[in-house]
């Protein structure tokens, strides 16, 4: 695996596969840095994830606006939840035909631990509103980027979580949620 990270960071590729988390997140900022650092020309993000945690999700998406080097968001597979997200920081968002997407309410993963003195209260109300902010980051992130309204992004999440609905790479682009669409033209490797 180490070697194919090599080759593909050669080619100023960046892979996000997997769940979006800490660590995962961690690693795709050390490359990108690494990449950023050798030169300005663009980088490719190769996105295909089912998402995960929206914390670390907004975290790549704050470090993709503080790079120089343009970033290509590119959908092969699957692009859902947070790592949805992460796409709306690229500078371009691109997906192949037959990718997918699923974008559904974006929030914090709440855990609450038993506690036989009942305290879990403050914390249940602290984890609450953390859950409300991350959701308003999210959406103020995508407002701005796709160009729907909060109602009409409400919407497309409620589809999503209540229907499990999936999109093709073109009802992405009417959306907003991507620019363009590839052709077999576009050439990566």
């Amino acid at each position: 695996m180490e070697k194919f990270l090599e080759v593909l960071a050669s080619q100023r590729i960046v892979p996000l596969t997997g769940e979006v988390n800490e660590g995962e997140v961690d690693k795709i900022r050390e490359q990108l840095a690494l990449l950023n650092t050798k030169s300005n020309e663009k980088i490719h993000l190769l996105i295909d994830s089912k998402g995960g945690y929206t914390k670390p999700a907004l975290w790549l998406y704050d470090f993709l606006q503080l790079l120089t080097a343009p970033v290509i968001g590119l959908v092969n597979g699957q692009c859902e939840s947070s790592a949805l997200l992460i796409l709306q920081g690229c500078t371009k968002r691109l997906a192949t035909e037959n990718s997918t997407f699923q974008f559904h309410y974006l929030r914090a993963r709440i855990s609450i631990h038993y506690d036989p003195n009942g305290n879990y209260k403050a914390f249940l109300n602290s984890r609450i509103q953390e859950d409300q902010e991350i959701l308003r980051q999210s959406l103020e992130i995508l407002t701005k980027r796709i160009g729907k309204s909060e109602k009409e992004l409400m919407e497309l999440a409620k589809r999503g979580e209540q229907y499990d609905e999936h999109f093709s790479a073109q009802k992405a682009k009417e959306l907003g949620f991507i620019d363009e669409v590839l052709s077999e033209k576009y050439k990566l490797f």
